[in-house]
């Protein structure tokens, strides 16, 4: 599998990978791309979307964007987590 930079508007850590499973064609044009992107100082990796090569090559600029902003949004998330502590839920007293 090889993986490779897909930059968004405002981080440079959201991936793509392609993906064949079993049964599916093959081929570029058969596969599945999955992108993710990582947060190496918090030990996560999120799944920001899955689509058919056949579906879409690529995500479009206003898809790019809202993934942005949702990638920014989950750090921010996570650092507030951080930030209290880990494994610090509203049930953990």
């Amino acid at each position: 599998m090889r993986a490779f930079m897909r930059a968004t508007a405002s981080s440079q850590r959201t991936r793509k990978i392609r993906y064949a499973g079993r049964g599916v064609a093959k081929g570029k044009s058969g596969a599945n791309r999955v992108c993710y992107v990582l947060y190496p100082e918090f030990g996560t990796v999120a799944l920001v979307a899955v689509f058919g090569k056949n579906e879409k090559a690529d995500l479009s600029a206003v898809d790019r964007r809202a993934v942005a902003k949702m990638v920014d949004a989950f750090r921010d998330e996570l650092r507030d987590v951080a930030s209290r502590g880990r494994g610090r839920g509203p049930n953990d007293g």
